[in-house]
């Protein structure tokens, strides 16, 4: 029989490897954000791309925690990105990669700014991202 401090045990460490695994896809979002039109050499595609996975994988995270109408709208815009990108290809001619399309990086910017906000909110209502809003009056 598992006893009591066995499991309790567990569900730290879990929470730990958890904190750990948002933090990893926090940080390579950030890098990402910082120049989303660059080529990213170590996970060898273009830092756009990996926005949105990032977000797809803060997803994951709290995916076990939503409620059917909060899956159902991360599932929709996660689709209608797919969509858009689908629609307004940033970069479309491989030949001249410095190219860029400036109405499709706007369009897309700001849908994966809207999903993240949406999958971090979600985060901070369950308590596995810390808010970092400011509350009026406070500092």
């Amino acid at each position: 029989m598992v006893e009591y401090e066995e499991i309790q045990s567990s569900k730290f460490n879990a929470g730990i490897l958890g904190t750990q695994r948002v933090n990893e896809i926090l940080v390579l979002l950030n890098q990402c954000k910082m120049n989303p039109l660059a080529w990213n050499l170590e996970q060898s595609d273009w830092n756009y791309n990996l926005i949105l996975r990032c977000i797809e994988n803060l997803y994951g995270e709290v995916e076990g925690f939503l409620n059917d109408k909060e899956t159902q709208k991360a599932i929709d815009i996660n689709l209608k990105i797919k969509e858009l990108m689908e629609e307004y290809p940033i970069k479309d001619n491989i030949k001249k990669p410095n190219l860029y399309n400036q109405k499709s990086y706007e369009i897309l910017m700001k849908a994966f700014g809207y999903y993240e906000r949406i999958i971090k909110r979600y985060g901070t209502k369950y308590k596995l991202l810390v808010s970092f809003e400011r509350k009026a009056g406070r500092i």
